[in-house]
Formats: structure tokens, sequence, C-alpha cells
């Protein structure tokens, strides 16, 4: 087989590739006049190739948008034979229907000059509409979760209040049983105000504003063990690693690290327990890691333990089951992702990735 056969070859896999393409293939001159519509573009736009063929790309420009052909800077980059950034825009169909594109634009070269542009288009319009109406969802959700969380708080207070008033009013005449209830009332009140409470940092969580700053999370484990009664003048069981200086909101960290570890030194064997926090480099930038030799969480549980309410162990470990819920959205919210594993002693190790790091040296 000749060059010319298996050149002649490769063009005509490349066609029909292009024609098989449910996103809108379309070719341009340097002077904006399309030269093909493939049967992606026809479906997408409404046109069929005869009817678009000649015509300047902006006939199917939503008015107002124009200015997107008078782009100096796109327009140096194509001529330079560089590709235009992913972006997307406002298209109108042959129906009148205006549509979100999402479109590639990346120059033709011919013997090292460039002799025209090469667009490929696809229709995201059902995409950012679903999108936008699931951020809409998410935000009534955590108003009527704060609403309902700040409003169930003053009753719960006058509750306690109450019952706290009729035991000491009437103590002496009230029995064992009358004292029972009094204090199961008290608990299943102070537990119905953590989970308030948890509801809360959940909902701030996602509506707080992120103001990132250098974070020196050395310092910042050592204020979260001082708090979980682990200082350096106690016996802690927590070994801690050198730590790095992250970019990160100081005080939604903190609460990931008080969750991890604070979940761990509850987990941990009693015998002996052991729990070690860790950071290393990776491509994604930072993974910390907070790992202790308890019982650890099945695999088929690993990812449903991060959902709100999520809970594996009854009322007789203490919690609200929100912590890693928690945990998770502010993980997600500095751009990282978190997991769980089974850590080195057979526990488990929860980890969590944070992006963008300060390069820098230990930060305790």
């Amino acid at each position: 087989m000749s060059p010319t056969e298996v050149g002649a070859d490769k063009l005509a896999v490349l066609a029909a590739l292009v024609e098989a393409s449910s996103d809108a293939i379309v070719c341009a001159d340097l002077e904006g006049r399309i030269l093909s519509w493939n049967k992606g573009a026809e479906e997408i736009f409404g046109y069929t190739a005869e009817e678009a063929i000649g015509q300047p790309g902006e006939f199917v420009f939503v008015p107002g948008n124009e200015q997107e052909i008078a782009d100096d800077e796109a327009r140096r980059k194509l001529l330079a034979g560089e590709r235009l950034t992913p972006y997307i825009a406002k298209r109108r169909r042959k129906d009148g229907k205006v549509i979100d594109l999402e479109i590639t634009v990346s120059p033709i070269v011919d013997q090292g000059r460039v002799v025209g542009v090469v667009g490929i288009g696809r229709d995201v319009t059902e995409r950012l509409r679903q999108e936008a109406e699931l951020r809409r969802s998410n935000e009534e959700l955590e108003q009527f979760a704060y609403a309902a969380s700040h409003d169930l708080a003053e009753p719960l207070r006058v509750i306690a209040g109450f019952v706290e008033l009729l035991a000491q009013r009437y103590g002496p005449q009230l029995d064992e049983e009358a004292h029972r209830f009094i204090r199961f009332t008290i608990d299943g009140v102070e537990r119905m105000q953590a989970v308030i409470d948890d509801l809360l940092a959940y909902s701030r969580a996602g509506q707080a504003e992120l103001v990132l700053q250098p974070v020196a999370t050395g310092t910042l484990v050592a204020q979260v063990l001082q708090a979980l009664g682990q200082g350096p003048g106690e016996a802690s069981v927590v070994e801690v690693g050198e730590l790095p200086i992250v970019h990160a909101e100081p005080t939604l960290l903190r609460e990931v690290f008080h969750n991890l570890i604070g979940n761990a030194l509850k987990f941990a064997a009693q015998s002996r327990p052991q729990v070690a926090v860790t950071a290393r480099r990776a491509p994604v930038g930072w993974v910390f890691s907070v790992a202790d030799n308890g019982p650890g969480v099945p695999p088929e549980h690993r990812e449903r333990i991060f959902a709100v309410f999520s809970r594996l162990h009854g009322r007789e470990v203490p919690g609200t089951g929100i912590g890693l819920a928690l945990a998770k959205r502010i993980v997600e919210r500095h751009g990282g992702k978190i997991w769980c594993e089974e850590s080195e002693w057979g526990g488990a190790q929860f980890s969590f990735t944070l992006p963008d790091p300060v390069e820098g040296s230990d930060g305790r």
C-alpha cells in the first residue's frame, strides 16, 4: 500500500469519526466562514450542513455575544497555533431556543501555517440546569437546617431549665423512679442539644466564606490535642509526625482534626490505645492521616459512615453521627477528598487531602 493510500485511509477514518460524533464539530476559515458542519452540529443547532456551510460563524450567536469574534487575545493565540481553553457560551438554535455549549477551539495548521480553526461544541444546557437546581436545593436545605436548629435550641433550654427546677424544688418529695425519669429527661435534652450544635456547625461549614491562609498544622493539632486532654504534660497516647504548613481556613481545619482525632481516641483499644497523626507529600498536595488500633471499620461501611447521622454503634458510644459528615464537607470545600481504610494496626485510618500546599517545613 502506498503512502498516499495510507494517508487517504486515515483521512477516511477521521471523517467517519467526525460524522459519528454527537458533539458539534465545525471548521471555519480565518474569516470565520463555516467550511464543514457535521451531523452532531445539525442535531444540536437544527441547521443542515447545506444551510450552515458558507455562513459566518456568528449566525448561531445569541444577540449581544458577537464580541466573542472580536476577542483579540483569542485570535492571537489561535494564529500562534495555540488551542483555546474550553469555555461555556450561549448559542441559538434554528428554532430560537438558546442553549449552553462547552466549546473548545483549535487551530488548523497546514505546512506550519494556520489556515483555519475547528470548534467542538457540547450541549451542556441540561447539565448546567441540574447543577443550578442542586445548588439551589442544597442552599435551601442548609437554610432550613440552620433555622430549624436555631429554633429548636430555645425550647430545649426551657425544658432543661424547668426539669432541673422541678428536681431542686420537689426533690425530697419524689421517689427514686421519679428521679430516674428526671435524669432520663435531662440526658435526652443534652443529646438533642449536641445534635443541634453539630447540625449548626454542619450548616455553617457549607455557608461560611473560605478565607485561605497559611496554617501550621503542627500547631493546630497540638491545640486540638490539648482540648482533648492529650496535651504534652499528660500521658498522651497520640504520636504526631512532622506536619506541614498549608493553605486552609484554620477554624474549619481545626474541626476536621478535632473530629478525626477525637474519633480515634474514642475507638482505640482500651488496653493499650495507639493513635498516630501523620502527613506525606503526594501529587495532589498533602495527605493527612489519623490512625488508631481500634476495631476498625468494615469495608462495606467505609463510604456510608460519612453520611449525616450514620453510626455503626449504638448509644453506648457517645456521638451524634455528624462529625465525619462535617469533616467530609470541610475537606471537600477545600478541594480535597477524605476516605477510610485499615490502619497498620488493623484499626481505622482516616485520610484526607489538601491541595495547593505552601511549600514549607514542620509547622509544630
